[in-house]
């Protein structure tokens, strides 16, 4: 496995469930700072990664990271599919499950990046409320190079890009298992996963096919567009990320 040194650094992990990102950026190299607001996937982390976090290349924060400090805040955990809680019971649940209330401590992004530093790398996946997360993109004098979001709305898009962010991209999650291991991997190890599937992210960063990065403008036509074909063809159950970078 060949190493590469370029660009390695740490990477916020906000909302890291059971931990497939957590791996990836693991063992490519680099440091994790893995948040993540249900105290039993925490437990389900400690016991995966107990080599990286006494190795003191991974750690992780117990809370719900919220855009304004609160001392604690409700989650709403659906134990069918855990994937799904959320600080909104109505997202946890989706109509179909029953979820159950939990009080958790907060953290905001900037109080995580006066600590750890500022990531090279933010990835965030947390159930419809990644858009406080990147409203605090905002304040931060100093950004992460790269982010990607779920993405809900177009009004991300719009956030990421009055916080400094100048390219975007759409990547289409379900279609993950078709992505293939590279050649050469431009973010540190060439490590992959023995699966990628919905409970990856994917690649990032400068993996990321440099012809598919497009402007602030082109970014909202691609979104209208991918919302028009998700509805009308077999793509209707995908979820989409946008990634960003300010360069």
């Amino acid at each position: 496995m060949k190493f590469r040194t370029r660009n390695l650094g740490t990477i916020f992990d906000i909302g890291a469930h059971t931990g497939e990102d957590t791996e990836f950026y693991l063992e490519k190299g680099f440091s994790v700072v893995a948040v993540e607001a249900n105290p039993e996937m925490c437990v389900r982390l400690e016991k995966r990664f107990t080599r990286f976090i006494k190795q003191k290349k991974l750690t992780i924060i117990q809370k719900a990271i919220v855009d304004n400090h609160s001392s604690a805040v409700s989650i709403y955990v659906n134990d069918n599919v855990d994937s799904w809680s959320s600080i909104y019971e109505d997202v946890a649940g989706k109509g179909i499950h029953a979820v159950r209330k939990i009080n958790v401590e907060s953290v905001t992004l900037e109080e995580v990046c006066a600590e750890y530093g500022v990531p090279y790398f933010l990835k965030v996946d947390i159930e419809l409320a990644d858009i406080m997360v990147a409203r605090s993109l905002v304040n931060l004098v100093k950004k992460p190079r790269y982010c990607s979001f779920e993405i809900h709305s177009a009004e991300i898009i719009h956030v990421l890009h009055s916080a400094g962010y100048l390219r975007f991209q759409i990547r289409n999650q379900m279609l993950n298992g078709l992505l293939r291991k590279p050649e050469e991997s431009n973010e540190g190890n060439n490590f992959w996963p023995a699966a990628m599937d919905g409970y990856h992210s994917g690649i990032f960063g400068l993996d990321l096919p440099e012809t598919d990065w497009v402007s602030y403008s082109e970014i909202l036509d691609l979104y209208e567009a991918y919302l028009v074909v998700s509805k009308y063809s077999e793509l209707g159950h995908s979820w989409f990320d946008i990634h960003a970078t300010t360069n």
